[in-house]
């Protein structure tokens, strides 16, 4: 055997594997063709962003905390059971309450979308619903998402007193108003194609308590990008 056979074998075994793999290539395509399959041109896939609303979102029958009168408005759907939700509550809330709503240069609106895997997600924003009707939605609101344990049915009614919920007429309004309430609320996320927890919609604030949403963020989401979908809002 001469010096330059091995070298032919070694050509002819890598063309015949490339001629293979072109072969498979070229079946797949055939294949995804006809089945109307479309590939993704990288490993990750494509997420549609749901469009912003095209009408003004309402702030009626809503919990409020700033300036009515303010530039601006953040309108968070929100659980109480929600962990991501907890997180904003607690670490980035504060944040925008110092900076943006204590300033009165924001308004910010919550309203609820109890998620099913959450079993006291719904009993707690009917109670929620009857302490802002005593004006005392942000101190349940705050107590809620500061407890470290999950709750019992039995920490529902312990929670609200501790609000200083008054009990005859919180048990008045769970019992008639409140699942109205949250159930309103909860559809109103759905028409916003809002499924997940929290979501936020940022926009400008109308004289009729109402708000034309310039941006939509999804999760737990950083304090800057608050601040980055605020400041258009805000010169």
């Amino acid at each position: 055997m001469t010096d330059q056979q091995p070298a032919r074998s070694l050509f002819r075994n890598v063309l015949d594997t490339l001629t293979s793999i072109g072969i498979i290539a070229a079946s797949a395509a055939i294949v995804s063709t006809y089945l109307g399959i479309s590939w993704p041109h990288s490993s990750r896939a494509a997420v549609a962003v749901p469009a912003l609303p095209s009408k003004p979102v309402s702030l009626r029958d809503t919990a409020v905390t700033g300036n009515v009168s303010g530039r601006a408005a953040i309108v968070v759907f929100s659980d109480f059971q929600c962990p991501f939700c907890g997180r904003f509550a607690t670490e980035t809330w504060p944040k925008i309450r110092d900076k943006y709503v204590t300033a009165g240069n924001v308004l910010f609106a919550f309203k609820h979308l109890p998620l099913e895997i959450h079993s006291l997600a719904k009993p707690l924003a009917e109670v929620a619903e009857c302490a802002r009707r005593q004006d005392k939605f942000w101190l349940f609101h705050d107590y809620v998402f500061s407890r470290p344990t999950t709750p019992s049915l039995a920490d529902v009614d312990q929670w609200a007193s501790a609000s200083g919920v008054q009990r005859k007429e919180y048990e008045q309004c769970r019992a008639r108003t409140a699942p109205v309430l949250v159930a309103a609320s909860a559809s109103e996320a759905s028409a916003l194609n809002v499924s997940g927890t929290p979501t936020f919609f940022v926009g400008k604030l109308n004289g009729d308590m109402s708000v034309s949403v310039t941006a939509r963020l999804d999760g737990a989401v950083p304090f800057e990008q608050f601040d980055t979908a605020l400041r258009p809002l805000l010169k």
